[in-house]
């Protein structure tokens, strides 16, 4: 059975491979992270489908993450792995 391709399916696909060369993780390709900043992912986005771009913010909304100290938190246990 074959399956149906969505205009999402095609962007999410085509941002994959824009960015396969950034991809975090190269040894499991189903996780699906990559080295990107918003912005130039809103630039692909708009490269790819701008008709379609409704809605984009820059810096994410993160409620949980800042909460639990964000930043301050993630350099603290960077630098304690590291040192």
């Amino acid at each position: 059975m074959g399956q149906i391709q969505t205009g999402i399916d095609r962007l999410e696909n085509t941002l994959q491979t824009r960015l396969a060369d950034r991809r975090v993780n190269m040894v499991n390709m189903r996780r699906e992270y990559f080295y990107a900043t918003p912005e130039e992912v809103k630039e692909l986005l708009e490269s790819v489908g701008g008709q379609h771009l409704l809605e984009f913010h820059g810096v994410p909304e993160a409620v949980e993450w800042r909460a639990s100290g964000g930043r301050g938190r993630e350099e603290m246990l960077t630098s304690n792995i590291e040192g």
